[in-house]
């Protein structure tokens, strides 16, 4: 009977980490996607005053 407890704690619990890590991961993801397109828009405006200064010399 305690040993079934015990089983069945260690596996929600296990289930529990494995989901928090999902979780991390998830955030990770997303966190450097938005890093990417922040970083590509600035590259995108420097373009663009470089092109601006090009076209008015």
């Amino acid at each position: 009977m305690r040993d079934e407890m015990r089983k069945r704690a260690e596996e929600e619990r296990a289930r529990t980490l494995a989901r928090v890590a999902m979780e991390q991961e998830a955030a990770r993801v997303q966190e450097a996607a938005e890093a990417r397109r922040r970083a590509e828009d600035m590259a995108r405006r420097h373009q663009n005053m470089a092109d601006g200064y090009r076209r008015n010399w």
